[in-house]
């Protein structure tokens, strides 16, 4: 096989393979694939001229993998796995259910927002992947610039200019929640 097999490829072709393996049937394969069988089998046939090898062996009970074939079946199931799953997690991320972040926080505020907040969120968006980082304000920052931390809960240290950050302060509603 060529590197420009993965060109040849479409993904209802990986489909078929993945269907073929999976039951050992072109007509079952053709069925659940909502195609007839004769066009399930011009496809294999396709298939099997871009690869330039047999992936089946037709058998009176049914099909049965070749080495080859053996190979591009699992592949082609294991592709078609990663397809379903970011599917599902692009739903999530457009819904709102599903993400990634790093916080950093000193703390106190890690003690006082963070952990309430994310205790908060995994309720409505469980998949959500939250990073914590606990430090000093000084490395925080550092670490924020860096783009270690999507966001700081922390003072901005002297060698900083607060300008170059977009701040909301805290520390009144901090205040009031404490006491």
């Amino acid at each position: 096989m060529d590197i420009g097999l993965a060109k040849h490829l479409k993904l209802n072709q990986l489909r078929l393979i993945s269907v073929i393996a999976e039951h050992g049937q072109l007509s079952i394969a053709a069925d659940e694939m909502a195609m007839t069988q004769p066009a399930a089998s011009r496809m294999l046939s396709e298939i099997e001229q871009t690869i330039g090898t047999r992936l089946f062996v037709r058998h009176a009970k049914g099909m049965e993998p070749t080495l080859v074939g053996q190979a591009v079946a699992r592949r082609a199931h294991n592709l078609l796995v990663e397809l379903r799953d970011l599917a599902r997690e692009v739903g999530e991320l457009k819904e709102g259910g599903g993400g990634t972040t790093a916080i950093g926080a000193v703390t106190g505020a890690a003690v006082g927002f963070v952990i309430p907040a994310i205790q908060q969120l995994r309720a409505i968006a469980p998949k959500a992947e939250i990073d914590i980082n606990v430090e000093t304000s000084d490395n925080l920052v550092r670490d924020l610039i860096a783009g270690h931390n999507d966001f700081v809960l922390a003072r901005i240290p002297k060698q900083y200019d607060a300008k170059q950050f977009d701040v909301v302060r805290v520390f009144t509603a901090f205040l009031h929640s404490v006491y």
